[in-house]
C-alpha cells in the first residue's frame, strides 16, 4: 500500500459520495476497497494474487507507475478551477 497515493483514495471516495452518499465502499479501508472494485485479484492459472495494472495506473505514485510501465508518458494535463 505504500506504493499508492493516499490522496487519490480520498478523491475517489468523494466522487462516490457525490453520487451515492450511502455506498458501502465508503466504509472500507483503502486496502479493502480494492477487492470489490476488482483492483486486487487472483490469477487462477498460476494462483498468484496481487494488484492489477489498472490499480497502479489509478492509485499509484508517479515513480511506481513509471517503474511498472516505463514507456508510459502523460500527454496532457487538464486542470480546472484555476489550479496551477
Amino acid at each position: 500500500m505504500e506504493d499508492f497515493n493516499e490522496g487519490l483514495f480520498e478523491r475517489s471516495r468523494n466522487l462516490i459520495r457525490s453520487t451515492a452518499p450511502r455506498h458501502p465502499w465508503l466504509e472500507l479501508s483503502n486496502e479493502q476497497l480494492l477487492i470489490p472494485a476488482g483492483f486486487y485479484r487472483k490469477d487462477n492459472q498460476n494462483s498468484v494474487e496481487g494488484y492489477t495494472l489498472a490499480d497502479v495506473l489509478l492509485f499509484g505514485k508517479d515513480e511506481v507507475i513509471h517503474s511498472v510501465v516505463p514507456h508510459y508518458k502523460t500527454d496532457a494535463l487538464l486542470r480546472r478551477g484555476g489550479y496551477f
